[in-house]
């Protein structure tokens, strides 16, 4: 989007966003390394670079916030956790083999709005003391207010992971204790509100001139949602038995933090209460996905709290309760951790497969099919569109089409959709779902004049124009 909105002429009105539009933080990360003339490949790299550190410095406010000790030494230690457990996989970018644990690497996966979350948090535990300067309150305070508006103007994900809770938290300790929500607590959760609806509402202004889908809200089909979920939890467990462990621990610490906020909800520690609301948290996550009914099938993209807070969880309560043995042996877990990774690393710079100038070996392939052709416009499935022209050295266009070659207009420019194309790619690597069938293009294009297979891809070149879906 950035590439065709600032130097190809093209227009946002001409864009067709997903419902959550990555304004905040992964617009802002890659429009960064985007003006630092990086090409595709280093804006990635870069993107995911940027966002662990992100979630580095997140994690290490929260561990204050939370009087855990060695605070820093907490944070590492869960960032080196999380990267291995992304990377480890003989195929990490591989959502359905290798799990959720990725995404802290990639962008418009739901996972910035994870770490918004986490600073949001660390400024709401620090703007409830109520021992914080009035000063520092009112910049904290809007701080605070203006994340939560970037944040729901970003991604509605804020509400129900962040918000929902956060609300039932203040309301929950107000019923227990038999009074009216704390004095401390009433005006920054007013002005969160408000910050969150403003920009929940401003979203569909800002909005307003491009194509968005809309939410649909029901119960139906809510059950077949939920045994998605529990696969997709076991199917996770299976590729990482030690998160089972991780998620038993998890759930004792937080009944142990639940029975504290049931007992004594006004003394409540701040990590009983994080606690607490990473489980709110998790609930609401799952609650939103089983009620929305045009959602697509549900990924781990979707269910990053139910993945991410044990795993941080666990960690700051290890800090807390090891205290002196957490660092040398949180240290030597890490280099445990981090020494494949890093000879996996300098294999890959030995290798020189990570340059300026890397070319994918299948797009080579299908550059050289087409390279000595007048075949510059062509079709693809939804996953294989984006990536052929944004790494294609002929500067492709690929318009994004169903398995019944029907138009999908989804987090594209309808300016990519003609009447005609030259040529079609067919990916082997993904589902029936997907795979745009053969028998289909021939029907519609009559039969190609070259098919080549180019890895787990094959192109079908047809005569100029002749292929009309």
């Amino acid at each position: 989007m950035l590439s065709d909105t600032l130097a190809k002429g093209g227009s946002l009105t001409d864009w067709s966003l997903p419902p959550a539009p990555y304004f905040f933080p992964d617009l802002a990360i890659f429009l960064i390394s985007y003006l630092a003339g990086l090409g595709p490949h280093f804006q990635l790299l870069t993107f995911a670079v940027v966002q662990t550190a992100l979630m580095l410095v997140a994690l290490w406010l929260l561990a204050i916030r939370t009087a855990t000790p060695n605070p820093l030494f907490s944070a590492v230690f869960i960032v080196a956790t999380l990267s291995y457990l992304a990377l480890s996989s003989n195929k990490p970018f591989d959502f359905s083999s290798s799990g959720p644990f990725v995404l802290m690497l990639v962008s418009v996966f739901h996972f910035g709005i994870f770490i918004t979350s986490l600073f949001f948090l660390s400024l709401w535990l620090k703007i409830t003391d109520l021992n914080v300067e009035q000063t520092k309150y009112f910049f904290n305070t809007s701080l605070m207010a203006i994340l939560a508006f970037l944040s729901a103007i970003s991604d509605s994900f804020f509400i129900t992971q962040t918000i929902i809770p956060l609300t039932a938290m203040a309301l929950g300790q107000a019923l227990i204790g038999r009074r009216a929500i704390r004095q401390g607590i009433q005006k920054p959760l007013m002005i969160t509100l408000l910050a969150t609806t403003a920009g929940f509402l401003g979203v569909n202004l800002l909005t307003s001139m491009t194509t968005r889908p809309s939410p649909h809200v029901g119960i139906t089909g809510c059950w077949k949602r939920l045994s998605n979920i529990v696969d997709l939890f076991l199917s996770v467990v299976a590729v990482y038995p030690i998160f089972a462990l991780v998620f038993l621990s998890y759930l004792v610490i937080v009944a142990m933090s639940a029975r504290r906020f049931f007992t004594a909800p006004d003394s409540l520690s701040k990590f009983d209460w994080l606690s607490v609301f990473s489980l709110l948290s998790i609930l609401s996550t799952i609650a939103a996905l089983l009620l929305l009914t045009n959602m697509p099938p549900i990924g781990a993209r979707y269910l990053v709290p139910l993945y991410f807070w044990p795993v941080i969880m666990v960690a700051l309560f290890a800090g807390r309760c090891f205290r002196r043995r957490f660092v040398p042996t949180t240290v030597a877990i890490s280099v445990l951790m981090m020494t494949p990774l890093t000879v996996g690393s300098y294999e890959l710079f030995q290798s020189r497969r990570l340059n300026s100038d890397y070319y994918p070996g299948e797009i080579a392939c299908i550059d050289g099919a087409l390279e000595n052709t007048n075949a510059r416009n062509g079709l693809a499935q939804y996953w294989d569109a984006r990536y052929l022209q944004n790494f294609s050295k002929l500067k492709l266009n690929v318009a994004q089409y169903s398995v019944s070659l029907d138009q999908m207009n989804f987090f594209t420019s309808k300016k990519y959709f003609r009447q005609n194309y030259d040529f079609a790619i067919s990916s082997g690597n993904v589902n029936n779902a997907w795979q745009i069938p053969v028998d289909a293009l021939i029907h519609v294009g009559g039969q190609p004049t070259l098919v080549k297979r180019c890895g787990s891809r094959t192109i079908y070149l047809f005569k100029k124009d002749s292929l009309h879906p």
